[in-house]
């Protein structure tokens, strides 16, 4: 910004500017003045002569727009064509109303956790590698093209006991090897890979974490991308 002042009662003048976004005035003839957020700001600056006469000019206002979102990360890389997979993306510049779609699919739960933070959850896709895109009102899109990849998890079909000792016969469908399996999500006992669609999982904390009478949740993780099945309902 930039003060003149001439007439009155004559020098010296002084200068009062005031930006009109709340922050302290300034007392210099020509300032510079930083706006943090998005608007309109009636300026206003005062001048007063040598005798205490005073002037004032609030004929300018100042239009503020922020800067374009940027999309520098997604994490996980990876996630389950059955979707669910949840989601953090970094990057500048995010805002409130943000949406998120991967593949050109929407993403839920879609949440604002600082200006460069947001987490959602991915939607299913086919599988794949899908361009990421993140959209803040009134702005152009960010896209990080390639930036999530869709896997097809394990499947499980049945889960039955055996004792002596105690171990899961697992049956189902693209099973790696090698991989894991968790109850109600916690990694529990060892695998010996069969097949692509049989392991079998035994270990004493697999036992203890299946307690008789008690329904819990088992998934197969297979190691080399990282992806759960869905979860299987099992019943000891």
């Amino acid at each position: 910004f930039t003060g003149s002042a001439s007439g009155g009662d004559g020098g010296p003048y002084t200068y009062d500017w005031y930006f009109g976004d709340g922050t302290a005035h300034s007392n210099l003839q020509s300032p510079s003045h930083t706006y943090t957020t998005s608007g309109t700001f009636p300026v206003t600056l005062t001048v007063t002569d040598g005798h205490s006469n005073s002037g004032v000019d609030s004929h300018l206002s100042i239009t503020v727009t922020s800067p374009p979102p940027t999309l520098t990360g997604v994490s996980p890389a990876k996630g389950s064509t059955l979707g669910g997979t949840a989601v953090t993306l970094t990057g500048t510049n995010f805002a409130a109303g943000s949406a998120v779609t991967f593949g050109g699919t929407a993403a839920t739960g879609v949440t604002l956790v600082n200006s460069t933070t947001i987490t959602c959850t991915a939607p299913a896709h086919a599988e794949g590698a899908v361009d990421v895109t993140l959209t803040v009102p009134g702005k152009p899109a960010a896209t990080l093209a390639g930036a999530f990849t869709y896997v097809t998890p394990a499947s499980v079909s049945s889960i039955s006991a055996k004792s002596g000792p105690f171990r899961l016969i697992i049956l189902g469908s693209n099973f790696h090897n090698p991989c894991t399996v968790k109850v109600n999500g916690v990694t529990r006992g060892t695998v010996t890979w069969k097949s692509a669609t049989k392991i079998v999982a035994k270990g004493t904390d697999l036992k203890t974490a299946c307690p008789k009478g008690t329904t819990v949740q088992i998934t197969v993780n297979n190691t080399d991308d990282g992806v759960d099945s869905a979860p299987y309902s099992y019943t000891r």
